[in-house]
């Protein structure tokens, strides 16, 4: 049997129509096997005799809400439950019903969410042995940009540890996130780590950061991925002594946006040294732009706390017409001719964490800034859900899969929601349906262009 045999359109019944949904939960399969078996290892606290639905089914439907970009728990009630739909739900899960969203609300809330938090490692680690990311490594490194974001806003104090800030003399209390994100040239923006800027309590001396909580997120990415050869892509605020040294503990490389205000001797010495080093700089025209790149390596640092390092320092200005924006970063590598202009996009990559990222999670119906929960557990397993919803879209969006068997294409990427919210209310998978796609083998490429 091949794909277009499984995928043949004229075929009578309704799984026969729902493309859609079949590469979603083929994806799924093809890269990380059963359902049940992906989410196990997961502690579930209830009693198990008073339980209708497994604990994976509502990890399901909680990843679910997010593909179908539903944006709220109680419309999993109205939207999800229809009697096809119950019938795919029984092949995948042998539960005749799809769970209420407060089932699948109450139950997240009572979970350990390390333990949830550790599907995404998990997850990552399987695409890496399968090699889908070969592509967007840099000298051997792995790409994982660093940044963090606001995720909650509230009036009140939602939780002991909220942050807070003072704005037009009312006090706001938030939530804010530190990602670690495996990003690639053609376009991946993998979450494989996270680590909620908190307060330890209503009334700290001094309030959690994205610098404090950076060190967390490091040793996090230690302990999954401690043979992983990373290059870690970081804003300015980074640009510090304890950074330097924790890369250089883990055995990895970094570049890290160097600002006017950051490491004013480094930046000194690079402005005194560039008209004694000229062979230290390469001119690129490209697509009507003037690429002018300028670099300096070993230049010393000392921090305050006398620790000693060797930083490599690259700018470039680029030109449009009367227009020049500079960029400038400090690497652990050195830099040279024959490699600079890629130091300078990969660079210039960093910035998919925030348009790949971030914009596509609040912005691209996923929803990141709406508290799923008000529950502070609860909240941060609704997080998790929507970090391996955004990472399945992902495979499916550019995967050969999808190419290949919705010939007539969907416009834009948001259509693919809604027609798997489509073929999920009108479709129905059966188990032999379901045995007949499972035993379907293939590759599933991606798109490096």
């Amino acid at each position: 049997m091949n794909i277009s045999t499984l995928f043949k359109p004229e075929k009578s019944g309704p799984f026969f129509k729902s493309k859609i949904l079949k590469s979603f939960l083929k994806t799924f399969q093809h890269f990380f096997g059963n359902f049940t078996a992906f989410f196990n290892g997961i502690e579930d606290p209830r009693i198990l005799q008073k339980t209708t639905y497994p604990l994976p089914s509502l990890f399901f439907t909680g990843i679910l809400l997010f593909l179908c970009r539903i944006m709220a728990v109680r419309q999993i009630k109205f939207l999800l439950h229809t009697k096809e739909a119950a019938k795919t739900f029984s092949t995948l899960f042998q539960v005749d019903t799809i769970p209420h969203g407060d089932t699948v609300k109450n139950t997240f809330a009572m979970l350990d969410p390390l333990q949830v938090e550790n599907l995404i490692p998990k997850a990552v680690r399987i695409l890496l042995h399968k090699r889908v990311f070969e592509f967007g490594r840099f000298k051997g490194y792995y790409l994982i940009a660093v940044d963090g974001t606001g995720v909650y806003v509230f009036r009140e104090r939602h939780c002991e540890h909220c942050l807070t800030k003072e704005h037009n003399g009312n006090t706001i209390y938030y939530h804010m996130v530190l990602e670690a994100k495996l990003i690639t040239r053609d376009g991946f923006a993998i979450s494989v780590g996270s680590e909620f800027i908190e307060n330890p309590g209503e009334n700290p001396t001094k309030q959690d950061c994205e610098t404090k909580a950076f060190h967390r997120l490091a040793e996090k990415l230690k302990k999954n991925f401690p043979h992983l050869p990373i290059m870690l892509l970081l804003d300015g605020m980074f640009a510090e002594g304890p950074v330097f040294q924790r890369c250089l503990d883990y055995h990895w490389q970094f570049l890290i946006v160097l600002r006017d205000g950051n490491l004013p001797t480094v930046n000194q010495e690079f402005r005194n040294l560039q008209s004694l080093n000229p062979a230290c700089r390469k001119i690129v025209r490209q697509d009507g732009l003037v690429l002018k790149h300028i670099w300096i390596n070993e230049i010393s640092y000392r921090d305050t706390q006398k620790r000693e390092f060797s930083l490599n320092v690259l700018e470039l200005r680029e030109r449009d017409g009367d227009k020049e924006t500079t960029y400038r970063w400090i690497s652990s590598l050195a830099v040279s001719e024959k490699d600079v202009d890629e130091f300078a996009k990969i660079g210039r990559c960093r910035w998919k964490i925030e348009n790949q990222g971030f914009n596509c999670q609040k912005n691209g119906g996923f929803e990141l800034e709406h508290p799923y929960s008000k529950d502070t557990v609860g909240m941060k397993v609704f997080y998790y859900m929507l970090q391996i919803a955004h990472l399945w879209t992902q495979l499916v969006e550019r995967g050969s899969l999808l190419r290949r068997i919705v010939k007539e294409g969907f416009g834009a990427l948001k259509n693919i929601a809604m027609r798997l919210l489509e073929d999920w209310r009108n479709a129905s998978i059966l188990p032999d349906d379901w045995d007949s796609l499972e035993k379907q083998r293939y590759r599933i490429q991606f798109n490096s262009s």
